[in-house]
């Protein structure tokens, strides 16, 4: 498997990661041009609930869901990520 180093200390790590959607949400909301949000298909924190929830939030961010990509999509598919980001050119 992959390695990774933490950047803050593993208990505010956590702390981040319990509070990401509730706090993204309403973020996203305010998103007044268009976005993409992209989620991996195998990530934990990332519900298809919550998925079809942003969706109907913010009609601007277009949603894609990796098949086959965990939490960490810039690291696992790098080269995915840079195709999407330029595809668009957003």
């Amino acid at each position: 498997g992959v390695n990774y180093t933490l950047i803050r200390p593993k208990e505010v790590e956590a702390k981040l990661f319990e509070q990401t959607p509730h706090f993204l949400l309403g973020e996203l909301e305010k998103i007044e041009i268009p976005a993409i949000l992209i989620f991996g298909e195998f990530s934990p924190y990332f519900s298809q609930k919550l998925i079809k929830q942003i969706s109907r939030l913010n009609k601007r961010i277009d949603i894609r869901v990796m098949k086959g990509a965990g939490h960490f999509i810039p690291m696992e598919a790098p080269e995915l990520i840079a195709e999407i980001i330029n595809e668009d050119k957003i």
